[in-house]
């Protein structure tokens, strides 16, 4: 009993020693049984250990040196960008610099010209004022005139139009839109229109005519005066010439009995004078 005690207890181990793994320090035998193993030497472990730990140290290094050459590139990319955009900046004082350069320029010359424009209104509008102001200046008031709206499109009065019918001005556009539709009616009351819309500078033409006849003083006289102030009676003749009667003529050319004017005289026989009676001149 005891013997196959010892037997199983052999085949016991016999299993647990094939179920268990192998050690390096133990080799199997011939019958099954396992053996200690020879230990290697400690010189041999410690170059094995070297080897690797060399292996790994390689791998660092060269996963070290990839990462270098990864931030080496985008250091010299960002080196690049960094210096276009330092060009660029330069580049773009430069150009603000030209720029105020040229609006300085040009708001001298904006200025000169708008002193002349300034200048010519004042006398276009002195002008306007003396014709239709009888000399004296009126006042025009440009912010009031800017208000003025067209009746028909309530945009600005836009090269005005009036009608002579009616009277009522619209702007030069609804007056071309008015004009296409047929018989030219005011658009404001609707009335007939005879004739075209007058622009408004041609009203204000024909206003200064008639306001420059009317302020033409009258060249009429009640008395017949010589440029001297001397008094000419009624039939007499030029104030150069000697005094002849009415209805005479010359002595040396034959009498001319319906008082007309000798051909070689100075004088006229009927009675008139240089300055006729109604005031106007006699062009000589």
């Amino acid at each position: 009993m005891h013997s196959q005690t010892s037997s199983d207890s052999g085949e016991v181990f016999a299993s647990d020693l094939d179920m268990a793994p192998a050690s390096p320090e133990l080799r199997r035998s011939p019958r099954g049984h396992a053996t200690p193993a020879v230990p290697s030497s400690p010189s041999s472990m410690t170059a094995k250990c070297a080897r690797q730990r060399v292996a790994q140290l390689e791998q660092s290094l060269a996963a070290v040196k990839a990462k270098v050459r990864e931030l080496t590139e985008e250091t010299t990319q960002l080196r690049a960008a960094n210096k276009a955009q330092e060009q660029l900046a330069a580049n773009l004082s430069v150009r603000i610099a030209e720029e105020r350069i040229q609006r300085s320029i040009l708001r001298q010359e904006y200025d000169v010209i708008f002193a002349l424009s300034k200048e010519t209104q004042r006398e276009a509008e002195d002008a306007v004022s003396s014709i239709f102001g009888g000399g004296q200046l009126l006042p025009i008031n440009r912010d009031k005139l800017a208000c003025i709206e067209c009746p028909v499109c309530t945009h600005g009065m836009y090269e005005p139009k009036i009608y002579v019918e009616c009277g009522h001005s619209i702007c030069g556009s609804c007056e071309q839109k008015t004009s296409r539709l047929g018989p030219a009616h005011c658009p404001v009351c609707l009335i007939l229109a005879r004739r075209s819309p007058i622009a408004v500078h041609e009203l204000a033409t024909l206003l200064s005519i008639i306001i420059g006849q009317m302020t033409v003083a009258p060249t009429t006289s009640t008395d017949d005066t010589t440029s001297d102030g001397t008094s000419i009676p009624d039939g007499s003749q030029d104030p150069d010439a000697d005094s002849i009667p009415d209805d005479s003529q010359d002595a040396d050319a034959d009498s001319i009995p319906d008082g007309s004017q000798d051909p070689d005289a100075d004088y006229i026989l009927d009675g008139s004078q240089d300055h006729i009676l109604d005031g106007s001149q006699v062009s000589v």
